[in-house]
């Protein structure tokens, strides 16, 4: 995909990105709360689609699906505050929406 003409994916691309340099870590934390290692797994494959300036859409749009499918199919952690539980789960969703398949 050509990232120069594809101003959608590109705003998407930063916003991802804006999102792990904001709460990386909280976002981090929460995985690891709900998957362990494979949930710290997925963090690492969206940071890696995202970094430096070759931006991976495809990749960075499965690590989003992957994450928002598995907050989704998962209880809150005991010990994880509910509503970060939902505002991190609404926000990579919302973000998955904007990468291509």
């Amino acid at each position: 995909m050509n990232m120069t003409t594809n101003g959608g994916v590109m705003c998407a691309a930063a916003d991802a990105k804006q999102f792990l340099c904001e709460h990386g870590s909280s976002f981090s934390q929460l995985l690891r709360d709900v998957a362990g290692e494979s949930g710290l797994y997925l963090a690492k494959e969206l940071q890696k689609a995202l970094d430096g300036d070759s931006v991976d859409p495809v990749g960075a749009g499965h690590a989003l699906r992957a994450v928002s499918n598995l907050l989704i199919g998962s209880d809150i952690p005991h010990g994880v505050c509910p509503g970060a539980f939902r505002w991190h789960g609404a926000r990579v969703t919302e973000l998955a929406a904007r990468f291509p398949n």
